[in-house]
């Protein structure tokens, strides 16, 4: 068990900062209950490969940039990037945004029914706010989660997002069925009771990982920071649904959210089809300036990392 558990630690912080000893990372306490998670999928956006698998929504200004082109990656030399802003060109990317609504739309969706998603999965990733970046109200949908559809062309999947406000501070997660599956969203006192929306600098060591920043000054630092999102779909009938946040530095991982009762959805077929890796500017329309995210390492397992009932 002891040599499992150094192969597994090796695998996850390769390429990352060493954390100090007995520090928590997504992804291990799964070994002291001896099971082993399987790694459906990880992407490094070193080649082509990432095509088979993750797929922007086919009007955003987005691929795969460079270190040679100058830009920043988390590992290697590639890192994916989207241009969000209106009407704006993008000096890495080389193309300009729509001039209208649609460029605030990224939907780079990894593929979770490929690799036969059931019920629980984990994404993380390490994503890269551009400096100078700001968020308007109401927020923008960052990681996006989409259900199976029992009927072609009917909105009767679960459909929920992690919003992420303009203080760049505070996480929720929404409901956004457009038919009402799954709970409805009753505001955000009662997500705040239930672990389903809280401010990264108030949880628990979220101090010691701003480092005296602001919430904007460490996203819009140009470094890259760790995503990691477990969701567990609830039984139909029941309100066990589980949802956690982990934000990172590599060194000095926050639990941010933690949901143990959440209804995401009412039928049993309804499965994971697509998680957002990057969703869309919120509101009704795009940035009348730049706006550009960058993600890097994504990884998808089917277990559910420390901290998560």
């Amino acid at each position: 068990m002891a040599d499992l558990r150094r192969i597994f630690e090796s695998l996850l912080s390769r390429g990352r900062p060493r954390p100090r000893p007995n520090a928590f990372r997504p992804g291990l306490e799964f070994l002291e209950n001896r099971t082993v998670p399987s790694v459906l999928y990880t992407q490094g956006f070193e080649n082509d490969a990432w095509k088979d698998s993750i797929h922007p929504n086919s009007s955003a200004v987005a691929g795969v940039v460079t270190t040679s082109q100058g830009a920043a990656t988390a590992d290697g030399h590639g890192a994916f990037r989207v241009q969000l802003g209106q009407n704006q060109p993008d000096l890495l990317l080389h193309r300009r945004t729509a001039n209208d609504a649609s460029a605030r739309i990224a939907g780079v969706g990894l593929d979770l029914q490929k690799f036969h998603v059931q019920k629980t999965f984990v994404v993380s990733q390490w994503v890269r706010f551009d400096p100078g970046d700001r968020i308007d109200d109401p927020g923008i949908k960052f990681e996006w989660f989409w259900g199976t559809r029992s009927t072609p062309n009917s909105p009767n999947e679960y459909n929920w997002y992690l919003k992420f406000d303009s203080d760049f501070d505070t996480f929720s997660l929404i409901n956004n069925s457009p038919s009402g599956v799954g709970e409805p969203f009753t505001g955000y006192a009662p997500l705040r009771a239930r672990g389903m929306s809280a401010k990264l600098s108030t949880s628990p060591g979220g101090s010691a990982l701003l480092g005296g920043k602001s919430p904007a000054a460490f996203f819009t630092s140009g470094k890259y920071v760790q995503l990691t999102t477990s969701l567990t779909l609830n039984d139909p009938g029941k309100a066990n649904g589980k949802f956690a946040l982990w934000v990172s530095d590599g060194v000095h991982p926050v639990h941010v959210l933690h949901a143990t009762d959440v209804v995401f959805r009412v039928r049993a077929n309804d499965l994971p089809s697509k998680a957002d890796l990057i969703g869309m500017y919120g509101g009704a329309s795009a940035p009348q300036r730049p706006f550009g995210v960058q993600i890097d390492k994504v990884s998808l397992y089917d277990a559910v990392p420390c901290g998560q009932p």
